[in-house]
């Protein structure tokens, strides 16, 4: 009988997903600068790409672009806040 090694093993594309969602985590917690999330998400895609099947890169695209939404709507958020507060103080 043959078993199933997805069902114990995780795809790279899978930790690639949950290393960026631990960067989100710490991003929208205030751990980390948008410049340090920006280097930590290059350095979780640089660790996936030379293991990556080439039919997991529609995946991994898909998952960049989420990503991607992810910091923006933050940073507009974040800029929001922002000048809301300057504009309070003038």
């Amino acid at each position: 009988m043959e078993t199933n090694n997805r069902a114990y093993t995780s795809t790279a594309v899978e930790v690639y997903r949950r290393e960026t969602q631990e960067v989100f985590g710490r991003f929208l917690s205030h751990q980390l600068s948008f410049p340090d999330c920006v280097v930590a998400l290059h350095s979780a895609l640089g660790r996936l790409l030379p293991t990556l099947e080439r039919e997991q890169f529609d995946e991994v695209r898909f998952v960049m672009l989420a990503n991607n939404d992810t910091v923006m709507d933050e940073m507009a958020r974040r800029s929001a806040k922002q000048k809301a507060s300057s504009e309070r103080t003038l």
